[in-house]
């Protein structure tokens, strides 16, 4: 089916399609805050461990009803070997990291990617930046005393293209309930075909991802790759180059 005729099959009043989304990253990264403000809208600061929990929702994109069905799961090493259960029929992942910590988007890079590519070799990416409020509490007491630092907008947008992702998003499902259904919505619009890999240039004629989570080697977010604003003034120039169809909210 082509863009248009999926574009004009959504465009039909009453139009109902469902979308599997699984979100799956570091533990802590803020899943399960994003899942719970966009389905509940609501917060709460006590972290309480996930193990795998199901919701369902729905959100009008034009004329269309998309049925949500999200899974969050455990980013817990204990449920490693039955977490790819979730991984199974889903039409997008939401692969998540803490904006406010280098090490969450690393690990992500590192470690979540490639099991997402192990289980689910086509299945669309979209990266999302979770807590991104942290980015301006940076130099308060508790970020500087846990040496924790904040990944840039611009070094998200580069690992968003090196890993073959078709679109990167931030939230913050503390202070806003307009950036978590929009983050959704993106997701949809990926699972239905909306927005899709053809449409993002890639730096190479073979996806990133494929080289990425085929290869597994250890990967920085403050290694060169990722981190050249030092080296190179013109990194937002660099970054609309090679993800210029990553988007960022």
């Amino acid at each position: 089916m082509s863009k248009r005729e999926k574009t004009d099959s959504l465009e039909r009043p009453g139009a109902v399609k469902e979308v599997k989304i699984v979100l799956v990253g570091p533990a802590k990264c803020g899943k399960t805050a994003l899942v719970q403000r966009f389905v509940n809208d609501t917060f709460t600061e006590a972290y309480v461990p996930t193990g795998f929990e199901k919701y369902t929702t729905k959100q009008k994109i034009a004329d269309t009803s998309v049925d949500y069905q999200i899974w969050d799961t455990s980013g817990g090493g204990a449920y490693d070997s039955v977490r790819p259960l979730a991984y199974q029929d889903a039409n997008v992942f939401m692969l998540c990291f803490n904006v406010g910590d280098q090490e969450s988007l690393t690990s992500t890079i590192n470690k979540w990617c490639i099991e997402i590519r192990r289980h689910c070799r086509t299945t669309p990416i979209v990266l999302c930046g979770c807590r991104a409020d942290t980015r301006s509490v940076y130099n308060t007491m508790t970020y500087s005393a846990q040496a924790r630092i904040p990944v840039t907008s611009e070094q998200a947008l580069l690992a968003c293209n090196h890993i073959g992702a078709v679109a990167y998003v931030e939230t913050s499902s503390q202070y806003s309930n307009i950036l978590v259904p929009e983050a959704f919505r993106v997701a949809a619009e990926v699972a239905l075909g909306l927005i899709s890999s053809q449409d993002k240039v890639a730096p190479s004629s073979k996806p990133a991802s494929k080289k990425v989570c085929k290869e597994k080697k250890t990967y920085s977010v403050s290694s060169p790759t990722l981190n050249r604003i030092n080296g190179k003034p013109d990194i937002k120039t660099d970054v609309q180059k090679t993800a210029k169809n990553c988007c960022i909210m």
